[in-house]
């Protein structure tokens, strides 16, 4: 067995600005909307939701700068 704690090299997580949280948020919540969505429905269920491609490639579009921002403000901890 070697000396040492190789957990104690790892970060421990990471620091975010609240405007990067805000954006961590936002995405969770653009992938929830897309997910109720994408669910099966009945043609003839009254409260269907019919999104056309360029919504969903807008919502994509959204959700890739919000994850991008995240990934940009993330600072590992010490």
């Amino acid at each position: 067995m070697r000396n040492g704690n190789r957990l104690s090299a790892s970060p421990r997580g990471y620091w975010l600005t609240h405007e990067a949280h805000f954006a961590l948020l936002q995405a969770r919540n653009q992938l929830r909307l897309l997910a109720e969505l994408a669910e099966p429905r009945e043609t003839d269920d009254a409260g269907a939701v019919f999104v056309s491609s360029a919504g969903l490639a807008d919502c994509f579009d959204r959700l890739s700068a919000d994850l991008d921002q995240v990934l940009d403000a993330a600072v590992p901890a010490k």
